[in-house]
């Protein structure tokens, strides 16, 4: 009885700690993704507004159609997946090495 205490009382500190864990690494990777959209954004239109950049696209070469709205959605979708998929398995994978390395 007393090894079943412990073993439920170990899986509820791992159950504890695991959400902990996955709830920063959201809240770091949404700051990210927020920081670096934001950031992102603001250079990419200062390159666009940049000298006769802005009249190049718009009115001689008209290659791209509403290039602003383009830079703002390539944006949001490059810094989604660098948030969503990339950042938190850079943020947790020092952890698993350690634990691992515990472990062994």
């Amino acid at each position: 009885l007393e090894d079943f205490k412990e073993s439920i009382y170990q899986s509820v500190i791992i159950l504890i700690s695991a959400c902990v864990c996955k709830s920063a690494t959201d809240l770091v990777a949404g700051i990210i993704y927020v920081r670096w959209r934001a950031l992102l954004t603001q250079y990419i239109h200062k390159q666009y507004f940049n000298g006769l950049n802005f009249y190049k696209l718009n009115v001689t070469e008209k290659a791209v159609d509403n290039p602003d709205q383009r830079i703002t959605q390539d944006v949001e979708r490059f810094c989604n997946q660098l948030g969503t998929q990339i950042i938190p398995k850079l943020i947790l994978w020092p952890f698993v090495v350690v634990y691992y390395t515990y472990k062994t």
